[in-house]
């Protein structure tokens, strides 16, 4: 039966509240208060954005300092069903933010896609599995380091085209850090979510699942599958995020190439 600690229920609730709350001050600020300016034009998203950003920042520097510093768990049966305290942490601020917050506001027309809802639901599922305690041991790795190549998307994602990239021609300062955000994006992303993410489930998640599979009763047997599912799933949606991202650089490359005349 699940475990769950009312404290990491409660810092979920407390990040969830939080989120909501600075949601619709900012959005306010932006759209009532301040005088008109870019700001005015997406105020909710504007809002959104400033949120995320030090979030992915704080679910990074919480998840790959538990991933390098922890002396971690010896056995299988130990990373999957034992406690990890910065893990439970990692995995409440996650609950809370994706459910009360993140989910919802994903619903913006102007954010919205197919994939990123599937992706922040799964994400939701697993963050609760995780406190249930399931798999704390790798929950730093990816809920934590993986993040890493969100924080310099969210500056991306500011200055995409449908957003505020009209702000890059009159502010050369803004056009470098733009540069800079997505270069940092593709390398993080590429080094982080194509290569390494693949590593880590195939080398070491699924054998310690397998691993278990053979001796688990009922309960657990569906649970070590359930995560294989999950595992198998977030890798495809990982790769085929990666093809995306491949395609949009081919993309830019081939069109600033220079052509050839014959």
């Amino acid at each position: 039966m699940p475990d769950f600690h009312t404290e990491s229920l409660y810092l979920a609730l407390q990040v969830g509240l939080a989120c909501i709350a600075a949601q619709g001050v900012l959005t306010l600020l932006f759209a009532k208060v301040l005088p008109d300016g870019f700001w005015a034009r997406k105020p909710g998203f504007l809002a959104l954005q400033i949120i995320a950003l030090p979030m992915m920042i704080i679910v990074a520097i919480i998840g790959t300092r538990a991933w390098f510093t922890d002396s971690g768990l010896a056995t299988a049966e130990a990373r999957i069903y034992d406690r990890a305290p910065a893990a439970e942490t990692l995995c409440a601020i996650l609950l809370g933010e994706l459910v009360l917050w993140d989910i919802p506001l994903t619903l913006l027309p102007s954010i919205y896609s197919h994939a990123s809802m599937g992706h922040h639901i799964g994400l939701a599922a697993l963050a609760a599995i995780c406190l249930s305690p399931y798999m704390q041991f790798y929950a730093p790795f990816f809920a934590g380091v993986i993040e890493i190549s969100s924080v310099p998307l969210q500056v991306v994602d500011f200055f995409h085209p449908k957003n505020y990239a009209d702000l890059l021609s009159a502010h050369p300062l803004l056009h470098t850090l733009n540069a800079i955000a997505r270069a940092s994006f593709i390398l993080s992303f590429v080094a982080l979510r194509t290569i390494w993410f693949p590593i880590v489930m195939f080398a070491q998640v699924f054998p310690d699942l397998f691993s278990l599979l053979p001796h688990a009763g009922t309960a657990k047997g569906a649970m070590l599958i359930v995560a294989m599912a999950f595992g198998l799933s977030f890798t495809v949606l990982q790769l085929y995020w990666s093809l995306l991202l491949f395609k949009q650089v081919h993309k830019a490359l081939t069109a600033s190439a220079p052509r050839t005349l014959y």
